[in-house]
């Protein structure tokens, strides 16, 4: 059990820093104001944005709608433009390189 939690350590610490990232970034940015909109758990969309990185806007759209609820989003999730998935895709990989 000990390993686990050290080899999780640092996951847990980057889900974190994640957060912290999120917290203290404005809602005058679209991609922001969507992610606040849509996100059910943060903590579960940080482990998700982390897990994704390096993905394509298509591939990160393809692992959100295959199961919203258990990655920590809101079935509002389906209803987002275009626009409004490039720039929450945007956000994230930017909070992303933050952490």
């Amino acid at each position: 059990m000990q390993k686990i939690e050290v080899e999780c350590a640092d996951d847990v610490k980057a889900v974190d820093q994640f957060c912290a990232s999120m917290a203290e970034t404005t809602q005058e940015e679209l991609g922001a104001r969507v992610a606040m909109t849509v996100s059910r758990d943060q903590s579960k969309i940080a482990a998700c944005a982390l897990s994704v990185k390096g993905k394509s806007l298509d591939e990160f759209i393809r692992i959100v709608i295959s199961d919203p609820n258990t990655i920590g989003f809101k079935p509002e999730v389906f209803r987002l433009t275009n626009e409004e998935w490039s720039a929450l895709y945007s956000y994230l990989a930017k909070i992303n390189k933050k952490s």
